[in-house]
């Protein structure tokens, strides 16, 4: 069994923040699995260009502690 440190393929959800606690819009974002294992939380600036506008969207991704990377983008997960 994959430690969660390590796991080679798997499918994420990005979720950008609507706000933040100093009020910046969309300044931050959320990254989890379907299991909830994984919860990963990082400044969205580069994320927001991939999102064009969305609110969330699904990426293959693949985690080698302590990087997450995106891969390509999923249809709509039912998560």
């Amino acid at each position: 069994m994959a430690k969660i440190r390590d796991i080679p393929d798997l499918i994420v959800k990005v979720q950008l923040a609507l706000h933040t606690s100093d009020g910046a819009a969309g300044s931050r974002c959320l990254v989890m699995n379907e299991q909830r294992t994984l919860f990963y939380e990082t400044e969205a600036e580069d994320i927001v260009r991939v999102m064009a506008g969305r609110q969330r969207a699904y990426f293959r991704a693949t985690l080698k502690d302590p990087f997450l990377t995106l891969g390509v983008e999923v249809p709509e997960q039912d998560w």
